[in-house]
């Protein structure tokens, strides 16, 4: 019995970076689109999401938010390595990356909800917030977009639709 429990330990111990049943979730790099028009392909991320047992996936990823901000057309002014101005339409914002936070200029409203159920929802890289694409969409419905994200694992491409019908949605 003690041999049989030193196993388990040590497969437990050895299989740490994957579930037990030998399901991986390494992010890979992707390319991003904006309604079929690429717009980044660095610091893009797909990923599966595996649920425990099955192997089953639904797929997730980590997204550029300043690049998608200016393929919208907003201007990034970085103050300093952590804090940016943004202007987008009528609305000036600040991004803080110490505090992972965009709020309206004299609002303490964060605009990033930033709940991750476990996963979490960002990563801070070089100057830019990567948002999971849950976030990234309710983000951008809070400054008045409205989007959808599909994905193609197979070829690695990510691309925000902007042509969406929120009353079907």
């Amino acid at each position: 019995m003690k041999k049989i429990c030193c196993v388990f330990v040590v497969f437990l111990i050895i299989g740490g970076s994957t579930n037990m049943f030998g399901c991986q979730n390494t992010p890979q790099k992707a390319t991003l689109y904006l309604d079929n028009v690429e717009i980044a392909n660095e610091n893009v991320f797909i990923s599966h999401d595996y649920y425990v047992r099955s192997c089953d996936s639904s797929f997730n990823a980590e997204l550029p938010l300043t690049v998608v901000l200016k393929s919208f057309g907003a201007e990034i002014e970085w103050v300093d390595d952590y804090t940016a101005n943004i202007l987008y339409k009528d609305k000036k914002l600040v991004l803080d990356l110490a505090k992972v936070s965009i709020k309206e200029d004299g609002s303490a409203k964060n605009l990033l909800a930033l709940s991750g159920g476990g996963r979490s929802p960002y990563r801070v890289l070089d100057k830019e917030l990567l948002l999971v694409y849950d976030v990234l969409v309710h983000f951008m419905r809070e400054i008045g977009e409205d989007i959808r994200i599909v994905f193609d694992p197979k070829n690695a491409t990510i691309n925000i639709i902007t042509d969406v019908d929120v009353t079907n949605s």
